[in-house]
């Protein structure tokens, strides 16, 4: 009888020695998994490097950084994995600060403000408090399911049971751009009066959920500086003023026209006009007039550009005729003749 139980205890040890997949290995071992990034396709330019947030079921957050922006690996134990990747780290964004990131849901950045000193408040925008304008950040974010058998299968076994061979598994991801360029065109009439133009805008989105991949409710006011002024011919008096300027988009929810009101996005424009005297300040409420591209439209989009928006005020300023042939101020403009036509049907790619 001892000697039929010695068999059999001998048979099945025999019989699990066949699956070289020891329980022990399994369980303390990784898959080993490599990200592979085109960012090309949807941003337009290579980063100097890259960063990669894991956020494990169990609670664990893993995070690597890397100057190999096309590949980056990846060693995740069993169980469902969350990945964000955007370009750079963290530190190395100046507009933007990277909060709430312990948790891939409530992952964001939220614009800086401009610091004092950079910047002058006048008599038109006194106490006013501007948000900076973000820099091209690119985002992807995926859900990896580690099983054990990614685990066995990341590892060859010889004879001996020892690892002979690593097999990777290969994930393919592309990141695409957060930011959305917002261009702001103005009509004026007798243009070559101006010698100074400044002006702000309100509501626009202050902040962007990386992994909810929309802006958030955060409001900013961006300052806008450097306007391009253009004539509508050779010889013209009336024109535009126009701006393009990198943003977030609109606050979430506020996407869609009949979400928002007119006061929700408040354009001020302020003009020192050439005779150095004469200043101008105009407001516009604006929210109903922003042409917004939404989300959906990117992936229509040739390669390296972002999605645009537009904001076009037909009925701009009509300004006073200054005769500077007497004095010593003249426009500060070099007026180019103006490429987008008379502005009533503007093709920008939304």
């Amino acid at each position: 009888m001892k000697k039929l139980i010695f068999i059999l205890i001998t048979s099945l040890v025999l019989f699990s020695a066949c699956d070289r997949r020891p329980l022990e290995y399994i369980s303390d071992e990784n898959a080993s998994i490599a990200i592979k990034y085109d960012w090309k396709t949807a941003f337009g330019e290579i980063p100097s490097g890259v960063t990669l947030m894991a956020y494990g079921s169990d609670g664990t957050t893993l995070q690597n950084i890397s100057n190999n922006t096309s590949s980056m690996p990846l060693n995740l134990e069993v169980g469902t994995w969350k990945i964000l990747s955007f370009n750079l780290t963290t530190s190395e964004f100046t507009s933007f600060a990277f909060s709430k990131m312990t948790s891939y849901d409530s992952a964001q950045v939220k614009l800086n403000n401009i610091e004092s000193g950079t910047y002058t408040n006048g008599t038109w925008d006194k106490g006013v408090v501007y948000q900076q304008q973000p820099e091209d950040l690119a985002v992807t974010t995926d859900t990896i399911n580690v099983t054990e058998d990614m685990i066995y299968g990341s590892k060859g076994f010889n004879t001996t049971g020892t690892d002979s061979t690593t097999k990777t598994y290969v994930i393919k991801e592309t990141p695409k751009p957060v930011n959305t360029q917002l261009t702001i065109r103005i009509r004026v009439y007798n243009i070559s009066s101006i010698n100074n133009s400044i002006g702000s805008i309100t509501g626009l989105a202050g902040g962007y959920l990386l992994t909810k991949r929309h802006a958030s409710t955060d409001k900013a006011t961006f300052l806008l500086q450097n306007f391009k002024a253009t004539v509508d011919s050779t010889g013209a008096t009336s024109g535009w003023l126009t701006i393009t300027l990198p943003t977030f988009g609109l606050p979430y929810g506020k996407e869609n026209s009949n979400t928002r009101t007119d006061t929700d996005n408040v354009l001020t424009l302020y003009l020192k006009l050439s005779d150095n005297k004469t200043e101008k300040l105009y407001t516009y409420n604006v929210g109903n007039m922003i042409n917004y591209a939404k989300e959906v439209t990117r992936t229509l989009e040739t390669t390296s550009e972002v999605t645009r928006n537009l904001l076009l005020i037909n009925n701009g300023p009509e300004l006073p005729k200054i005769n500077n042939g007497g004095s010593s101020g003249g426009s500060g403009f070099e007026a180019e003749v103006d490429d987008w036509g008379e502005g009533g049907d503007i093709n920008i790619g939304i």
